[in-house]
């Protein structure tokens, strides 16, 4: 059970990863299929393929290409929603970080404000565990373990451990 917490963690960080921060509102988005969403890393501009639209990643997990298809529905389906709810949370991060600048606001006042940040953070939180679960499902016993030491190794070499 602590593998599949693990697994599962590590599929959240890699979707996170490679989703980052999405285009600004008004901004084109990027029209190549095997790119995720433009992100940002610590200023530096990236464009990072998600996992299952990596070539090496399909043909080291074996995909199918109605597992591709099928990954790509619930992403596309279901990011959007995430998106809008992670702009919310910087919306009302930015206001919390004004109060607590100002030092001004009623105690009461803040403690709303961060009951309503905690909420999205929640519902974020929530979609997107759900979302990698419902991947998760896509994939066999042995494509999931694959996966999770796929995105171990990517972590390592990126010097995150």
């Amino acid at each position: 059970m602590q593998f599949a917490t693990r697994a599962l963690a590590g599929l959240c960080l890699a979707a996170v990863v490679a989703a980052g921060p999405g285009p600004v509102q008004g901004q084109e988005q990027p029209k190549d299929k095997g790119h995720s969403e433009a992100g940002q890393s610590q200023g530096n501009q990236e464009r990072r393929t998600l996992w299952w639209r990596d070539a090496a990643v399909q043909k080291e997990l074996d995909l199918s290409p109605r597992q591709i298809a099928k990954i790509e529905k619930i992403w596309t389906t279901n990011f959007p929603a995430l998106r809008e709810l992670r702009k919310q949370l910087d919306t009302l991060e930015a206001e919390t970080d004004r109060l607590i600048r100002e030092n001004t606001a009623d105690e009461a006042v803040l403690a709303q404000q961060l009951d309503r940040m905690e909420a999205v953070r929640s519902q974020a939180s929530k979609g997107r565990t759900l979302l990698l679960y419902r991947m998760h499902q896509a994939l066999t016993p042995v494509q999931y373990r694959k996966l999770s030491e796929i995105n171990e190794r990517r972590h390592k070499e990126r010097g995150r451990r």
